[in-house]
């Protein structure tokens, strides 16, 4: 059985640096939700109103709340699913080449980078999907290294949290800054 609160602080480790204002263009707050997962956790699981991006940031409690209520969902959906069925397999991380066998805190992680759907995938069909930065396989294989054995026992140093949290922040950066010059070669191309 996953210890939410446990899995929920070193998630954010890697997610966001421990910052509730967290903010990278595209996922937001502690845990790095995108917009439309905001909407569906809001509408489906809490059924409140949808809160604006800023709201959202600014409310440390409510990104909590969003938080038990959405791992809750995939927990429930990985067992539904059939990915469960995998634990014990080994896996390892396609960037970060961690190998592990697979427990409930990796499935978990997976399923929070890309959907229990991206973990099927993984598990039954070997796609190991993407969110431009890091693999699911990656999470998978981390989040199961570290809550490995006695999971309540075993934490990851602060320093591999942060090394992943760095890597993926400079290929976030790296991908922004390709998209940025492209559309200077677009203006320049534009004014000539």
């Amino acid at each position: 059985m996953i210890d939410y609160t446990l899995f929920k602080d070193k998630l954010d480790d890697v997610e966001s640096n421990n910052n509730y204002n967290a903010d990278n263009g595209i996922a937001f707050g502690r845990y790095q939700f995108i917009a439309s997962t905001i909407d569906f956790v809001a509408s489906q699981l809490l059924r409140i109103p949808v809160p604006s991006i800023s709201d959202f940031k600014n409310n440390p409690a409510l990104q909590d709340e969003f938080f038990y209520a959405y791992a809750k969902y995939l927990d429930k959906r990985l067992s539904l699913n059939g990915s469960k069925n995998h634990l014990g397999e080994v896996v390892t991380g396609k960037t970060n080449n961690i190998t592990a066998k697979i427990n409930e805190y990796g499935l978990l992680a997976g399923a929070w980078l890309g959907g229990d759907g991206g973990v099927y995938d993984l598990l039954m069909r070997n796609i190991d999907h993407d969110d431009g930065n890091k693999f699911i396989s990656d999470y998978v294989a981390y989040f199961s290294s570290i809550f490995s054995n006695d999971e309540k026992k075993k934490l990851p140093d602060s320093d591999a949290c942060n090394n992943l949290y760095a890597i993926s922040n400079k290929i976030a950066i790296e991908q922004s800054l390709n998209v940025i010059n492209a559309e200077v070669e677009k203006i320049k191309k534009w004014l000539k």
